[in-house]
């Protein structure tokens, strides 16, 4: 029916012309994408519906140097240990502890591992894992002073990036401001091995009644 109306269309260079054929090719690519992948296979083990398959994933294996494959056995231990740890997978990737409250520091103590898999292009910890660091770090700082009974979740999260974090164990610092009965506001302090200060945060939570 498509192919009649653009056959017919009297006005064939208006621009309402060229918008309808425009969609209608569209919706002919979409229809002839899906059949390709809907009755074929790449090669790799993937079939209708990208169900990879063993055979599949072990030829995908099979061009990886000794460093991407050590990448990848980390990744499959961290689902893993996620099927049993109350900790997310991004958290094991992160190798996040939780040693408690330090008196001295008047703060909540937090670590995570600077790895390969988790720099940027420039071989420095992405800036979107320090924030998310934070960011665990601040919700576990919401749990163990407010009891894990309730669920909380992040308002917001100002993150000032002071130094790029390189190798070895980064350890946040973080307080709680202002407690009310269901927002509660955190700062956060980020340092590496040597002390340098690394990031600072601020955020809010809410906590569910």
């Amino acid at each position: 029916m498509l192919d009649a109306v653009i056959l017919i269309w009297p006005v064939r260079h208006s621009p309402v012309f060229f918008v309808f054929r425009g969609a209608f090719l569209w919706y002919k690519e979409g229809e002839r994408h899906q059949t390709t992948r809907s009755n074929s296979s790449n090669g790799y083990g993937w079939k209708r519906g990208y169900e990879m398959t063993l055979d599949g994933l072990l030829k995908e294996l099979q061009d990886l140097n000794a460093i991407e494959l050590d990448t990848i056995h980390k990744q499959v231990q961290a689902l893993k240990r996620a099927r049993v740890s109350p900790l997310a997978y991004i958290e094991e990737m992160m190798n996040f502890q939780s040693p408690g409250y330090d008196e001295q520091a008047e703060a909540y103590i937090h670590r995570m591992l600077v790895t390969e898999e988790l720099k940027n292009r420039y071989k420095i910890l992405h800036g979107g894992m320090t924030a998310t660091f934070i960011d665990t770090a601040m919700g576990s700082t919401v749990f163990q002073e407010m009891g894990r009974d309730r669920r909380s979740v992040t308002l917001d999260l100002y993150v000032s990036f002071l130094k790029p974090a390189v190798e070895g164990w980064l350890t946040s610092e973080t307080q709680v401001i202002k407690k009310g009965r269901t927002i509660l506001v955190l700062e956060t302090k980020v340092t590496d091995e040597r002390e340098r200060l690394i990031a600072r945060a601020s955020g809010t939570f809410f906590r569910f009644s």
